[in-house]
């Protein structure tokens, strides 16, 4: 083929050039995304129940939810939580679910149960969730000089008139405006205040009247008619008739006339009407000021820079059109996808540039480096129109597979070239060069690519959404590594033949004068010096095995590399029963005092009103404050200004830190800790859970003291407690009673209102007051129309309950996490158990990353069997032997000392980064000993004996393989002193490729040969 070829330039170069054009054509349709488009396998159900305690919650609604929802096919996990007010379901099924068709089946199982929920709890609302559901951007909206704060740290408790119209104007313009942006799929929003209208009875002028607030409310219900259109025919024509008495403000409940005593009055005569801001259960504020928080998200197959230029455009366009609103865009993820496609790019510049350099070093030539140059960006363009046509979208994992894919490349490149210059310097013609230079290293090269492919597919079988995350990346290599042999095999020789043309000599006299290393005289002093001391370089082999074990053994190992940031979350749960209010105030006395560290801060304090992702807040008592500092050193000193701060003032407080949410957390991060108990009851303890729990806590905590347990979640409230004696004696009705209550503490609605997209309440009770002067001061009017007091018929006392009750498959349950090592997991558990025998008030069930961690080891294990087999099979099918194959796998665990060894020396751990590193490192040690094996039979088939053919076979690679190590070893180099996100993270990749390639590059140079002189010596 390459003989064909080379005659017919011209239609090679057309060939190609139309297909660049189809692969720029494609980049230009591909959809550009922080992460595919996969489908978690997770769906959410959200319950909101006002005036429901979780205990109510959890025996009335979520116990029913779960029974049905149980019945939906490939569920793995449900969990249930229940809180004041509100609640939520999870469920995960088996990876590979049609999350549509789920999603489907969870709605008619919730339609089904319907009839056993109470009728005054809205229908709860089905959440999906995919990768992409991820927020791209926050967008904060807030009035200027609106804050929030006063010189001595109290907050403002009333939520004014200016911010209800910001909240409104935010949901009706600003949210409107942002979803008709094609790039958009949904803005979240968070931080909203909604109005109602409160009725407040004269209770003197009512009382002297003798007119009963019953019929005030008869009144303003009869006069609310909402009956809809009625449809008249008059002959011919047809016409709608509707009813024009709604309600719709306050004025028009005054205006309500009402006949009593035979006399005229209207409604406002008898109490005061206002609209007011509804209370808040959660507010949002950023950098002090009361906001609403839109969270942005993205549509699958959009563009994320498309989308990030025309939202920051829009939001300029708001600057200028609204300048009294203050826009500010935080947590932003592009970043991750901008140092993404920087480090392509970079890694493609300077990668050229050094292999540029390299070649014309070694090979003294200034014609054949600008092959280089031709080839690497040829290939990554083909690459786009493969990811089109596998309909693979632009994303960080698919362009962290282009970027590994760069170095196979250039030493693709490398190897052709070099294989072909080698042939013109033994003599032969240029056409003979061409063709045989090409030929000789496709079969090696081939083999490179199947065995570097081996490696990195198997990696889609790893269950869940890592293993469709690495769908991409693994397609995006062997997408790259074929495309790259292509160019390799099809376009180099064409064009090398094209360069030397009308070049007489192989080498120009200037550059031979260039005096380098005699790297040639060196190899030679090694390689003899090996071969008369073999079992010295045997024990050193077993030395470095012995060293990779032990080496992994001490080796700290994590998901992530420990990346420098400068932001962090802060949640906070005060553990006491505070108001919003006093919640907010004590927030801001924090950030007060640590507001010189403070470049932003974003506030979510209470319950938030986000649809999409879970609540990281479940009441009024807990916090979740994003801080971003302008350096990782002021992020430490916040962080130790924040604990003293809680110290001091509040030291019963939990807080809790953790990273600002980045893409690589929400993906790889660790969810759960690493043991989770599930205390399960053995018996319904109801509203004394807390106590039997806290005797078992402490148990446990004697048990073993060297874990910290958690402090148990504990919600107090007053209950008030019915005399049924005392109500039978007075002849006073219980639902009268629940009445005369609910209108003291404003929660007798009566209707709402729809204006536009909101719904206001309208309610009618009294103004606030505490539950003791409620008792006192309240009557119940019983059936002979006498009142009684109230405090007659009801008693006050304190009780507790916990805040959240959390239950399972297995009903409900209580969590203890526990920190410990997977070594000691089956005494732990032994232990656990033993000690809850001897109360018997709770059985244990036992969950926790150890148990996923191990479930991942063990499905590693046999897709690092798979891959050893497909690595063996490619090897026995190249070289047509069982034995070769031995010797080039033997190479993998001695490099893999070199990049322990570094990851150790500037202290990095194992994690993902660094093991892609290592993969990266072995496929590109392998192939170096593939060519020179394949070397060695070549020169053996073609009857040199086995010794001079090991001596010339490492003549012939030296440069290619020299050119390789130190192209890619000076690549990565620079991200050794890179400091930010994007240093850290890819620090790890570059030490283990730096130092594997550092110790492999000597092992294909000197132990290959031993090995095969070793296995093949006594042939002839």
């Amino acid at each position: 083929m390459v003989k064909f070829l080379i005659n017919r330039p011209i239609a090679v170069t057309m060939a190609f050039i139309g297909v660049l054009v189809l692969g720029i054509t494609a980049a230009s349709f591909l959809p550009v995304s922080l992460v595919p488009d996969v489908d978690i396998p997770r769906i959410t159900v959200k319950i909101e129940a006002p005036g429901y305690s979780a205990r109510e919650l959890e025996k009335g609604t979520l116990n029913n939810l779960r029974m049905y929802l149980m019945q939906v096919n490939n569920i793995t996990e449900i969990q249930s939580e229940a809180r004041d007010g509100s609640g939520v379901i999870n469920m995960e099924f088996n990876f590979g679910t049609s999350i549509d068709l789920a999603y489907i089946a969870v709605n008619e199982q919730i339609d089904k149960a319907s009839s056993s929920l109470p009728k005054d709890i809205p229908r709860p609302v089905v959440v999906k969730a995919s990768a992409s559901d991820i927020p791209v951007f926050y967008l904060n909206i807030s009035l200027k000089g609106n804050d929030a704060t006063t010189a001595n740290n109290s907050i403002k408790n009333e939520i004014d008139d200016s911010f209800i119209d910001l909240s409104n104007f935010a949901d009706e313009i600003i949210r409107r405006r942002i979803e008709q942006l094609p790039q958009v799929a949904m803005a979240d929003m968070s931080g909203r205040v909604f109005t109602e209208i409160v009725i407040i009875p004269y209770i003197d002028k009512l009382n002297a009247l003798a007119l009963p607030l019953e019929k005030i409310e008869q009144a303003i219900l009869k006069n609310n008619i909402t009956l809809g259109n009625l449809i008249i025919r008059d002959k011919q024509y047809q016409y709608n008739v509707r009813f024009g008495n709604r309600l719709l403000n306050e004025e028009d409940i005054g205006n309500i006339y009402l006949n009593h005593n035979n006399r005229i009055w209207q409604i406002k005569d008898f109490c005061q009407i206002i609209t007011q801001p509804q209370n808040p259960v959660g507010l949002t504020f950023s950098n002090g000021n009361a906001a609403i928080s839109i969270a942005i998200i993205k549509q699958a197959d959009a563009k994320m820079q498309s989308l990030k230029t025309e939202l920051h455009k829009l939001v300029e366009y708001f600057k200028q059109d609204y300048p009294q609103i203050e826009f500010t865009i935080t947590q932003d993820q592009t970043k991750l996808l901008d140092y993404t496609m920087s480090n392509l790019s970079q890694s493609l510049y300077i990668g050229a540039f050094l292999a540029f350099l390299v070649m014309f070093l070694f090979l003294k030539d200034y014609r054949s480096p600008w092959l280089i140059i031709i080839s690497i960006p040829s290939a990554l363009i083909v690459s786009l129109l493969g990811f089109y046509l596998m309909g693979i979208s632009i994303n960080i994992i698919s362009l962290s597979g282009l970027i590994l894919c760069i170095g196979l490349m250039i030493d693709n490149s490398i190897i052709v070239i070099d294989n072909i210059s080698q042939h013109r310097e033994r003599g032969n013609t240029l056409d003979l060069s061409c063709i045989n230079g090409a030929n000789e290293v496709f079969r090696p090269l081939l083999s490179s690519v199947l065995t570097t492919c081996s490696v990195f597919i198997p990696l889609i079988f790893l269950g869940g959404l890592t293993g469709a995350l690495f769908f991409d990346q693994a397609m995006a290599i062997t997408i790259g590594l074929v495309v790259s042999l292509v160019v390799a095999m099809v376009l180099l020789p064409v064009y090398y033949k094209l360069f030397y043309k009308k070049s007489t000599t192989t080498k120009a006299n200037m550059l031979n004068k260039i005096n380098t290393v005699n790297y040639q005289k060196l190899y030679s002093k090694g390689f003899a010096f090996v071969m008369r001391n073999q079992l010295f370089a045997w024990i050193i082999f077993i030395f470095l095995l012995f060293g990779t074990v032990v080496l992994y053994n001490i080796s700290p190992k994590e998901r992530l590399p420990g990346i420098e940031r400068n932001e962090i979350v802060l949640f906070i749960d005060w553990n006491e029963n505070i108001h919003l209010n006093e919640n907010n105030k004590r927030i801001f006395s924090l950030l007060e005092q640590t507001k010189q560290r403070i470049e932003h801060s974003t506030v979510y304090s209470g319950r938030q009103q986000f649809m999409l992702g879970s609540s990281k807040t479940s009441n009024e008592q807990q916090a979740y404050i994003y801080l971003k500092c302008h350096s990782e050193n002021e992020l430490n000193r916040l962080i130790n200004d924040i604990n003293s701060f809680f110290g001091l003032n509040y030291p019963f407080a939990t807080i809790n830190f953790n990273d600002a949410e980045n893409l690589f957390d929400m993906i790889f991060a660790e969810q759960q800790p690493p043991l989770v108990v599930r205390l399960r009851p053995l018996n319904d303890y109801g509203y004394n859970s807390s106590e039997y729990l806290q005797k078992t806590i402490v148990k446990l905590q004697h048990e073993f003291p060297e874990i910290n347990f958690s402090e148990i979640a504990v919600n107090n409230y007053i209950e008030l407690l019915l005399n049924t004696e005392l109500l039978a004696l007075h002849q006073a009705d219980a639902s009268v009673v629940k009445k005369v209550i609910s209108r003291a503490f404003r929660q007798n609605q009566l209707f709402t209102i729809r204006n536009s997209q909101n719904i206001m309440p309208v309610i009618i009770g009294s103004d606030n007051k505490t539950t003791s002067s409620i008792l006192n001061n309240y009557t119940v009017t019983n059936n002979s129309g006498i009142e009684i007091p109230l405090h007659l018929l009801l008693s006050q006392s304190n009780a507790s309950d916990l805040k959240s009750i959390i239950a399972g498959t297995e009903g409900e349950y209580y969590p203890v996490e526990m920190n410990i090592a997977a070594k000691n997991l089956d005494y732990v558990t032994k232990k656990v158990q033993s000690c809850l025998r001897e109360d018997n008030f709770y059985e244990a069930g036992f969950s926790g990353n150890i148990f996923s961690q191990r479930e991942l080891v063990k499905e590693l294990v046999i897709i690092g069997t798979v891959a050893l087999l497909l690595l063996f099979f490619i090897l026995a099918a190249q070289f047509e032997s069982l034995r070769m194959p031995f010797i080039v796998l033997l190479e993998v665990p001695i490099a893999l000392f070199g990049a322990l060894i570094m990851l150790q020396i500037f202290g990095e751990s194992i994690n993902i980064m660094s093991m892609i590193g290592i993969i990266v490192m072995a496929g590109i040690t392998i192939n170096d000993s593939i060519l020179k094996i394949d070397t060695i039979n070549r020169l053996i088939s073609s009857g040199m004996p086995l010794l001079r053919a090991l001596i010339t076979a490492g003549h012939y690679r030296l440069k290619p393989i020299l050119m390789t190590s130190i192209t890619t070893i000076l690549a990565l180099l620079p991200f050794l002193f890179i400091k930010g996100f994007g240093g850290d993270l890819q620090k790890p990749l570059a030490l283990a490729v730096i130092g594997g390639l550092g110790l492999g590059t000597f092992v294909s140079l000197y132990f290959i040969p031993i090995c095969y002189y070793l296995f093949y010596k006594k042939r002839k």
